[in-house]
C-alpha cells in the first residue's frame, strides 16, 4: 500500500494531524468473502495477538456461541479463544485442551464469563489483549444485571472495565475490582440525569513504561464517545487507571467500539460510528460502518472516511486492528464482524453478527532524505533495521549502509525511533555487502535483480532494488541460484 497509511504517517509526523491528511482509497483494502469464524449465534470483537511458534496467532472474541445468551454458562456474553497458523484457518478452544476446527460452536467453551460480583454479573466481552514479558494482559467490558429504566442509565445497567492476566491465554486471573468504573455506581442506582459514564470497549497498549487505555463511554449530549486513561502502576490494581481528560471533552464523539493501533509512531483508531449514507426507511444499523481516525499522540484525532461494507453485507462493525509481517511484507489487518441485516429476506433487520472476517492493506514505507548531524551531507534511503546504536538504510542505488544513530540529525533520530523497525540481527555471510544478482526461477522464464537476505524454513528472502522484498521456496530457484545461496550460508 504505497499511498495510504505510510504517506499519512509521514505527513502526521511532519505536520501534525490537522494538516496534510490524505484519505485511504477503498481499493487499498484487500478483502476476502471467506469468513474466519462462523456458524455461531452472535459473536464479534476479534482481538488478535502474534505469539510465535507453530500457532503463531491467537484470537479472543466474544458473544453467544451456540445459543442465545450462552445458556450453559453464567451471565450472558462470554469471551472465547482461538488459534491459527496463518490468519486464515482458525481453531477454537473447547476447554479440555482440545481445539475445534469444524466451526461447531456446541464444542466451544469460554475462557472468561460472568461471575456473582454485581459489576460483572451479566455481560463480559470486548477483549483487548497485550502480550508483555511472557504474560497476557487483558482488559474487557463487564456489566451489572439489567434494572428498570431510569435517567442517566440508557442501557439499564452499569458498565465498567475489568482486567485479567494469564500465562497461556486460557486460564485467567481477574482483577479484584473494576480497573475503570464511574465513581458512585452501584447495583441498583438512583436516577442521575446528565450522568456521564458506562465505560466500555477498551483498547489496551503498553507503551513507554505505562499502560495506555482507550475506551468508549456515554455522554448525554454527545452520545457514545472515546475516552483515554493511563496506568503507571500495577495492571490489576484498583484505581490505578486514571482518566486523562475532562469527559465533557471527549477525544472523539460518535465513536463507538474504538480500537487503537500504533504504526510507525502514528496512532490509528477504527470504530463503527453512525453517519454512513443509507436509503430512506432502512435500519439505522446500516448507517454504522467501519471508519478510521488518525493521531500523532493518541489524544488529538482527525477522522478519515468511512470504509465501505463488504459487497452483499449490510454492515461491518466492531473492528480490531493488527499489524504483522508475512512473506516479507508488512500488513495492517482489520478484523470485524458482519451483521445479518436484511439477508434473511423476511422484511426485518437482524442485528446479530454471523461472521468474523478480515481485510488488509499493505504498509510500505517511502524513501526519505536523511541528513547528518552537521547538516552538510544527505542520503536518500529507506530504513531497514535499527537497534539502540545503529540503523541500516537501503540507498536509492540498492546498497545497504549501516551507520550510528548519533551521526544523523536530531530530527532524523526522532523519526527513526518512532518507526516499528526490526532489530539489527547479524546477517549470514555479511550479506549487507553482497552485490545485487539476477535471480532466475526453476523454469528459466522469470528473473529478478535482488540481494539474498536469509533462508528460513526452506524459503529465501530477497531484497529487490525498489526496496521491496520477495519470499519464495528455495526449490523455485534455478540450480545455479540455489548453489549461490548455499555458498553464502557456508560463509557464516
Amino acid at each position: 500500500m504505497k499511498f495510504g497509511i505510510c504517506l499519512i504517517g509521514l505527513l502526521v509526523v511532519a505536520f501534525g494531524v490537522s494538516e496534510g491528511l490524505a484519505q485511504v482509497p477503498q481499493e487499498k483494502w484487500e478483502r476476502s468473502k471467506k469468513p474466519l469464524l462462523t456458524n455461531f449465534n452472535n459473536m464479534y470483537n476479534p482481538c488478535v495477538v502474534e505469539v510465535g511458534g507453530e500457532y503463531r496467532f491467537r484470537m479472543w472474541f466474544f458473544g453467544w456461541a451456540n445459543d442465545h445468551t450462552n445458556q450453559k454458562f453464567p451471565g450472558c456474553d462470554a469471551i472465547y479463544h482461538a488459534r491459527s497458523k496463518d490468519l486464515k484457518k482458525w481453531e477454537v478452544s473447547c476447554g479440555d485442551g482440545s481445539w475445534d476446527d469444524t466451526m461447531n460452536p456446541e464444542l466451544w467453551v469460554p475462557v472468561i464469563h460472568a461471575s456473582e460480583r454485581w459489576y460483572e454479573a451479566w455481560h463480559t466481552g470486548d477483549p483487548t489483549v497485550v502480550l508483555k514479558d511472557g504474560i497476557f494482559y487483558m482488559a474487557y467490558s463487564a456489566t451489572s444485571k439489567h434494572f428498570s429504566a431510569r435517567d442517566g442509565y440508557p442501557s439499564t445497567m452499569v458498565q465498567c472495565l475489568m482486567g485479567a492476566t494469564s500465562e497461556d491465554g486460557i486460564q485467567w486471573e481477574k482483577s479484584a475490582a473494576p480497573i475503570l468504573i464511574r465513581k458512585g455506581d452501584k447495583p441498583d442506582p438512583d436516577p442521575q440525569p446528565g450522568r456521564i459514564g458506562d465505560f466500555h470497549r477498551p483498547s489496551l497498549h503498553w507503551e513507554d513504561g505505562k499502560w495506555r487505555l482507550w475506551f468508549d463511554y456515554w455522554h448525554p449530549d454527545r452520545g457514545v464517545c472515546m475516552g483515554y486513561a493511563e496506568n503507571d502502576s500495577e495492571f490489576l490494581m484498583k484505581d490505578a487507571f486514571q482518566i486523562q481528560h475532562d469527559l465533557n471533552q471527549p477525544l472523539l464523539d460518535n465513536w463507538p467500539n474504538p480500537n487503537v493501533v500504533r504504526i510507525d509512531g502514528v496512532y490509528h483508531s477504527f470504530a463503527d460510528p453512525a453517519g454512513y449514507p443509507i436509503e430512506e426507511g432502512e435500519s439505522h444499523w446500516k448507517s454504522r460502518q467501519l471508519c478510521e481516525a488518525i493521531s500523532d499522540d493518541g489524544i488529538k484525532w482527525k477522522r478519515l472516511d468511512f470504509i465501505d461494507p463488504d459487497r452483499g453485507i449490510d454492515a461491518c462493525q466492531v473492528p480490531e486492528a493488527f499489524v504483522t509481517t508475512q512473506d516479507g511484507k508488512r500488513w495492517l489487518y482489520l478484523f470485524y464482524a458482519t451483521q445479518i441485516g436484511y439477508r434473511k429476506k423476511d422484511g426485518s433487520y437482524h442485528y446479530q453478527y454471523d461472521q468474523i472476517r478480515a481485510m488488509k492493506r499493505e504498509l510500505v514505507r517511502e524513501m526519505r532524505t536523511f541528513r547528518d548531524i552537521t547538516g552538510k551531507h544527505r542520503i536518500k534511503a529507506l530504513p531497514q533495521a535499527m537497534d539502540h546504536e545503529n540503523v541500516r538504510l537501503l540507498k536509492e542505488d540498492g546498497d545497504l549502509v549501516t551507520m550510528p544513530l548519533t551521526s544523523l540529525s536530531r530530527t532524523d533520530q526522532v523519526y527513526l525511533k518512532k518507526l516499528d523497525l526490526p532489530g539489527m540481527q547479524k546477517e549470514a555471510g555479511g550479506k549487507s555487502a553482497l552485490e545485487f544478482r539476477l535471480f532466475t526461477d526453476s523454469t528459466g522464464q522469470h528473473k529478478t535483480e535482488a540481494k539474498f537476505i536469509k533462508l528460513t524454513d526452506g524459503k529465501i528472502l530477497l531484497l529487490k532494488r525498489d526496496g521491496s522484498t520477495a519470499s519464495l521456496p528455495m526449490d523455485r530457484l534455478s540450480k545455479d541460484d540455489q548453489q549461490y545461496v548455499l555458498d553464502q550460508l557456508e560463509k557464516e
